[in-house]
């Protein structure tokens, strides 16, 4: 394990030292993070405040063990580490053979995506520390998983709380996963909205349809396309950007 970031169970005989000493550990755990000195990343797996370790968290590494099951870093994360998208990512996204999962922390949000099990140890290797797809990997997982990736970028849109100015890049993204015929996951949806906004009802097609309509109604689309102009090498393809041309476009959405 990397000496900057030390997961531990409390149920676990292979705790830190230090936890270890203690005759109850858990509680000792509890009264750290209380105190600052480490940081919760779910029921009983902890990780050193860099405050106090004064090394930076190996967020790869937390990645490979948060998730109940081997996985490894791919997709976005690890398209982006590899330079063959353009953007940096926020969180991590990881394989896993089990069921899809996210962890939200407060080192950030850890993503899980599941493949079939044979396809599972294909290409991957060790880069700093922890496991990641090779660059060939983290793309046929990227193909294979878009139905996943388009039902959060679809909740993101939906959901996501605008702080100065609409990210307008995810209704950008919602229209390639539509004029790219690619299925919405409805049941990975419904968990996204688990997460983001519980009180939100995506549970059919058309309650989907609703909540896009409502969003739509409350766009301000010369600001979205503000956005998103940056990124766009043919700044002409925005011309059309309307709450007409969305209402019709969500309405293509073929659901898996």
């Amino acid at each position: 394990m990397e000496g900057n970031f030390e997961p531990h169970a409390e149920d676990e005989p292979r705790q830190p030292r230090k936890i270890k000493e203690y005759s109850q550990p858990g509680f000792k755990a509890h009264m750290m993070v209380k105190e600052g000195k480490l940081i919760r990343l779910k029921r009983g797996w902890f990780c050193v405040n860099p405050k106090y370790s004064k090394k930076s968290i190996n967020h790869g590494v937390v990645a490979n063990v948060l998730y109940d099951g081997p996985s490894y870093v791919s997709i976005e994360t690890a398209l982006s580490y590899y330079g063959l998208i353009p953007e940096r990512t926020m969180g991590m996204t990881s394989v896993v053979t089990g069921r899809s999962k996210t962890f939200k922390t407060p080192i950030g949000w850890f993503s899980y995506k599941s493949i079939p099990e044979d396809l599972f140890p294909i290409g991957v290797r060790s880069v700093d520390g922890y496991l990641m797809a090779s660059p060939e990997k983290a793309l046929c997982d990227y193909l294979y998983t878009l139905p996943d990736l388009f039902a959060g970028k679809v909740s993101a849109a939906l959901f996501r709380k605008w702080k100065r100015r609409i990210k307008g890049r995810d209704w950008y993204d919602v229209a390639w996963y539509i004029t790219k015929h690619v299925p919405l996951d409805l049941a990975h949806l419904v968990e996204r909205a688990k997460e983001n906004a519980p009180e939100a009802d995506v549970s059919t097609p058309e309650k989907v349809i609703a909540a896009f309509d409502a969003r739509i109604d409350a766009i301000d689309f010369e600001n979205a396309r503000a956005d998103v102009e940056p990124y766009v090498m043919d700044r002409t393809e925005l011309d059309i950007w309307s709450a007409e041309f969305f209402r019709q476009m969500v309405r293509m959405i073929k659901f898996a």
